[in-house]
């Protein structure tokens, strides 16, 4: 049976500073609806007063994942590998953390790259960190919800148990291609049920099919 393999190296792009900017470039999306709450300040109450931060805060949540993950795929435009077909843009997040310190505090992600899923193995080659899985090597796949940073309804991540991985018990991984909340909830349950399905299918692997 093959191995799991890591590689890890120093990031290149999704640094601290590079962190910050997303941030800062996701509050855009919190514009509209300060400026509807100054607006209806200055109003009477009544019931347009009450419908229409309900409706900005509806449509804010609506395109919850829009901005950060914008970001995310500009800062990836040059890494883009040279065969796209049916690569997903995801964040991963290692167990245990490869970041420490005020770079682990503001960012859940220990890396963002391009996720792909051939029949055997699942890889991901990241901005720092280079990831094959084989799924004979998958133990566990389980969902997770991001709790209040989603707001409890953005999509959740896929939980990984692998066997190993040099020291690491597993990986997060959460999708960053969308643009709106159902597209994103829509390729999380996607992509968790195929790697359900084909790291089912490798631990039912015969011993004689399983190689190394």
């Amino acid at each position: 049976m093959q191995r799991a393999r890591i590689e890890i190296s120093k990031p290149r792009k999704f640094g601290v500073v590079s962190i910050l900017a997303k941030y800062a470039f996701s509050f855009l999306l919190v514009l509209p609806a300060l400026a509807v709450l100054l607006i209806i300040s200055t109003k009477n109450l009544g019931i347009w007063t009450i419908g229409i931060p309900l409706l900005t805060l509806v449509g804010t949540v609506f395109f919850l994942p829009s901005l950060g993950n914008i970001y995310v795929c500009w800062i990836l435009r040059h890494d883009i590998p040279q065969s796209n077909d049916d690569k997903l843009i995801v964040q991963i997040t290692l167990c245990p953390r490869i970041r420490t310190g005020f770079r682990a505090l503001i960012e859940d992600a220990d890396d963002v790259g391009y996720l792909s899923l051939d029949e055997s193995e699942l890889i991901f080659l990241g901005d720092s960190v280079n990831l094959i899985v084989p799924f004979q090597r998958i133990k566990a796949v389980q969902g997770e919800n991001v709790g209040m940073r989603g707001l409890y309804v953005a999509a959740g991540r896929i939980r990984l148990d692998i066997s190993d991985l040099d020291g690491f018990e597993g990986v997060e991984i959460a999708e960053r291609n969308s643009r709106m909340l159902p597209t994103s909830r829509r390729i999380t349950r996607e992509l968790f049920y195929t790697i359900k399905s084909r790291s089912s299918r490798g631990l039912a692997a015969p011993e004689s099919d399983e190689g190394g």
